[in-house]
């Protein structure tokens, strides 16, 4: 998740793709946030901790799905009208 927000980061998107990649790379983001928060509680013991990373993740696959589907939404070519 680190990888591929720094990746994203990187990449300077065209406009037409430009909110469905800033949806990736928050989601990326959020996905390290996630792993860190559930690495400290581990260590700490601190459900709270655990219930943040949780949610974190949470968001993570949210940002990620409707990511996916505006990237699906404008690469799917419109049906042929009759």
């Amino acid at each position: 998740a680190a990888i591929a927000e720094r990746e994203f980061g990187k990449v300077p998107p065209p406009p037409e793709v430009a909110a469905a990649h800033s949806t990736l790379v928050a989601a990326a983001g959020m996905a390290v946030r996630a792993a860190t928060s559930r690495l400290a509680a581990v260590r700490s013991g601190n459900m709270d901790t655990a219930w943040e990373a949780s949610s974190a993740a949470a968001g993570s696959l949210l940002m990620l799905d409707q990511a996916i589907a505006e990237l699906r939404r404008i690469t799917h070519a419109p049906q042929p009208s009759r």
